[in-house]
């Protein structure tokens, strides 16, 4: 079970769990820091979400992480969240998810040639 859950609990479960934020509209303009990043409620997503998610930092506050996730939204990056897992205290900044390693692996290479961020890649387990 995946769920979306900043700032709220996710509901007990067997499975691993993510708390993720919703994704922010298209046209959010480039340079445009949010003050905060949108809280969202809990859904189930497994099945949904793509497997393989790229982070930009880790961090042991919410609020460092949101830091990381507006800044990379500054930079174009719209599908900037904020993951906790379930057994973690950790928040990752993730500057985006895919549905393959090799397509992440190359944007993290991207993010690091690009922009000079740091990055790698891990699977979610959605199961």
């Amino acid at each position: 079970m995946l769920c979306i859950a900043i700032g709220a609990a996710c509901s007990q479960s067997k499975s691993p769990e993510v708390a993720m934020s919703e994704k922010v509209p298209q046209e959010s303009p480039k340079g445009d820091i949010p003050k905060s990043v949108p809280k969202a409620e809990i859904l189930d997503l497994t099945g949904e979400v793509p497997q393989f998610v790229v982070i930009a930092g880790s961090y042991s506050s919410l609020e460092a992480a949101q830091s990381k996730v507006r800044k990379l939204r500054a930079l174009g990056f719209q599908y900037a969240d904020v993951i906790q897992r379930k057994d973690s205290e950790l928040h990752f900044s993730v500057a985006e998810r895919f549905d393959s390693e090799e397509a992440a692996d190359s944007f993290s290479k991207k993010l690091k040639t690009d922009y000079e961020i740091k990055s790698y890649v891990y699977e979610l387990n959605l199961e």
